[in-house]
């Protein structure tokens, strides 16, 4: 494997996976051992995969090595790494339940691959005094007999615990110690130790009781009530027929995401409009376009969904849809699937400058399809306005295999803009005669698009569109 930073030295050394959502703190994690400083902004390339650091521990046995493989929060493309490990760390914030929910499905992607390695838990975020995750609700470690440790890597509490045990562990030496500690910045904030060991005592005593059956019976009294009344009106509704006793966790959440903000209930028809695709092909800058009539420059990374309404005016009344926009970082199964119930019709994106996010339409489609059958779906070739598109439009024959309508569009120019929209109003109003009344108000495009250019492209479309579908997509790669 020839990754940076994994020089061979003449020392006992390891390859440590670190996995968990985004936004946990697993890179500030490795940089605040790596360099002492603590990273004060987040920040994440979406297209990096994989970065790997060496960190050297001195122990009273001599020094060792871990290669931590920092992972950005995006499973696919990461599995084919798991054979190579040695040695785990899960992490997940305790400000963001989510984050906890989905250690589940982390540890289970990784025994997949790695069964008999050792696995340590991590809580971050303890400094923060307004958890969310509480001591009571952190059972996984004990039904998966995994180590577990709450930290900060604000004000370094128990920073070096995690690779002393995973260090013992490996060495089959419970007497390990560190000899040199990690040289650390300050902290840069003092936790409060007096309550940070309330929630230590919390963790011994429930270690002491018996393991519930499901980690939502920890839900307070009050999300208990919030989340019945939820169910009734989602039966009243008709969104939800019956709420049997055990329903899977997923469809739980989906439950607590029906009644998002901006979900508000209207006289009109409205449609939930779900929007998958890979994280940067320009999902939530399309639907911001619309929303707000603004292009969004920056890229900031979604994370598990957002849900906006965007009203249009037809010759037939007016009409809703509510835009469910996810997060193309949770591409597994389960997490998205909650995401997906109920959906009435689907957009999937694909980024024309981007060849992997076109291989990957095949995925997204499948697993849409898994829980939404029979369904209208657009499939979305995005940033047409680029000149140097890597997806030509010859190669684009998936929608022809499963049948879709395919436009190419552009979130910076306007291009074609309003036509996934109108495709799925007409499909699911059964009227091919239906039309907008009124135009999005959208601002005004930050660039021109080179018409001819996109003219050759769509006629090159239209040529394919006649030819023999290829045995596979990645023939039409060059």
């Amino acid at each position: 494997m020839a990754l940076p930073n994994r020089q061979q030295v003449d020392y006992t050394r390891f390859h440590l996976l670190i996995d968990g959502d985004a936004r946990t703190g697993k890179t500030t994690f490795v940089n605040r051992h790596l360099t002492g400083e603590f990273e004060q902004r987040y920040e994440r390339t979406p297209t990096s995969a994989l970065q790997v650091h060496p960190l050297d521990f001195h122990t009273n046995c001599g020094k060792i090595r871990f290669y931590c493989w920092d992972t950005p929060g995006m499973p696919w493309q990461i599995d084919r790494f798991y054979q190579f490990i040695d040695c785990a760390i899960i992490m997940f914030s305790v400000t963001t339940r989510r984050t906890y929910e989905h250690v589940q499905t982390w540890h289970e992607m990784l025994v997949k691959f790695r069964r008999n390695i050792p696995i340590v838990l991590c809580g971050n975020k303890v400094d923060i005094e307004n958890r969310r995750v509480q001591t009571n609700m952190v059972t996984i470690h004990r039904e998966r007999n995994l180590q577990y440790y709450e930290i900060s890597s604000k004000s370094n509490y128990n920073l070096e615990n995690p690779f002393l045990y995973l260090a013992r562990q490996l060495a089959g030496d419970q007497n390990l110690h560190f000899v040199a500690p990690p040289a650390l910045a300050p902290p840069d904030v003092q936790i409060d130790l007096a309550q940070q060991q309330l929630h230590e005592q919390e963790l011994a005593a429930a270690a002491a009781q018996p393991l519930p059956d499901d980690d939502d019976e920890f839900l307070d009294l009050e999300e208990c009530r919030h989340l019945r009344s939820l169910i009734e009106e989602l039966i009243q509704a008709g969104k939800l027929k019956e709420f049997v006793p055990g329903t899977p966790c997923v469809l739980r959440r989906s439950i607590h995401s029906e009644a998002l903000p901006n979900q508000q209930q209207v006289d009109y028809p409205s449609f939930k409009l779900v929007i998958v695709g890979d994280g940067g092909t320009g999902k939530t800058t399309f639907v911001k376009r619309h929303l707000t009539g603004e292009f969004e420059k920056k890229y900031e990374p979604t994370i598990g969904v957002e849900v906006h309404p965007l009203d249009f005016h037809t010759n037939c009344g007016k009409i809703r849809f509510y835009c469910w926009d996810t997060a193309g970082q949770e591409k597994f199964g389960g997490l998205r699937d909650g995401y997906y119930i109920h959906g009435q019709c689907a957009i999937i994106m694909f980024d024309v400058t981007a060849r992997l996010t076109y291989k990957n339409v095949p995925t997204w489609h499948r697993d849409l399809c898994r829980v939404c059958e029979n369904i209208p779906i657009v499939l979305c070739g995005n940033k047409v306005d680029v000149k140097n598109r890597q997806v030509k439009a010859k190669m684009v024959t998936f929608h022809r295999k499963k049948n879709l309508q395919y436009y190419e569009i552009s979130a910076k120019s306007n291009y074609n803009f309003e036509k996934p929209f109108l495709y799925l109003a007409r499909k699911l109003a059964g009227d091919q005669n239906l039309h907008f009344v009124e135009s999005p108000a959208l601002a005004p495009p930050e660039v021109q698009i080179d018409l001819a250019q996109q003219q050759l492209h769509e006629q090159e479309l239209a040529t394919a569109a006649a030819q023999p579908l290829p045995d596979d997509d990645d023939e039409s790669l060059d």
